[in-house]
């Protein structure tokens, strides 16, 4: 879903750097089948007078293996001013409350330094932080999701949004990644337990070998 998109370019990226320009009608948004493996890039801009909007999305999507390296997708320049992920979950890793993730600040391909990096999660909180010289920041997923029971699974998602402004020539440009979190699993996954059964598995393996030993020089 897409709110207000009247005069905004909406184009869609490929793993191999191909794009095809999208239409959104009545607001929502559908995407081509996917013939491709791997990250593609969605990249909404829209310019109004002297300030550039940019929203950008990373999907992960089922296809043919495309040979190409999402590290490929990553910098490829999609905007003037955006936001990358650094790095981009692959391979089963998502985005987790409670950790901490990279984003690069980018203007023309060049990092962008002392600028303020705003996370905000659906959820209200807001984390922020001040891009270092290689346009850096690294922000932490607030652990907010609400009603989680300690021990019993949650796949509950939510989104969250990193966003920038950057001023460049009497331009003002406003660029936001979104991105879905979920609960971290360490809220029902037990570590203390893991550690018991590693435990049990030492000693019962000693005494297994002990025994073998032992008959061994019986025999």
């Amino acid at each position: 879903m897409l709110e207000n998109t009247e005069g905004a370019s909406i184009r869609y990226w490929k793993p191999d750097l191909t794009i095809v320009k999208l239409e959104p009608k009545h607001g929502v948004l559908t995407l081509p089948p996917s013939t491709m493996d791997g990250f593609h890039a969605i990249v909404v801009e829209r310019t109004w007078g002297d300030s550039e909007e940019v929203l950008l999305r990373y999907l992960d999507r089922r296809g043919k293996p495309s040979g190409h390296s999402p590290r490929e997708l990553l910098a490829a320049p999609k905007s003037r001013f955006e936001i990358v992920p650094d790095p981009l979950p692959r391979e089963h890793r998502r985005y987790q409350s409670g950790e901490t993730w990279g984003f690069v600040l980018r203007f023309d391909g060049q990092p962008v330094r002392d600028t303020t990096v705003t996370l905000t999660t659906d959820h209200g909180h807001t984390r922020q932080q001040v891009s270092d010289k290689r346009g850096r920041v690294m922000l932490d997923l607030p652990d907010d999701f609400p009603g989680v029971t300690e021990g019993i699974r949650d796949n509950r998602s939510a989104s969250f949004r990193v966003s920038a402004e950057y001023h460049d020539q009497g331009m003002n440009y406003l660029t936001v990644l979104d991105a879905d979190y979920r609960i971290n699993p360490d809220h029902w996954h037990s570590s203390g337990w893991g550690f018991a059964f590693a435990g049990f598995g030492l000693v019962a393996g000693g005494l297994f070998g002990r025994r073998i030993q032992k008959w061994s020089g019986s025999a």
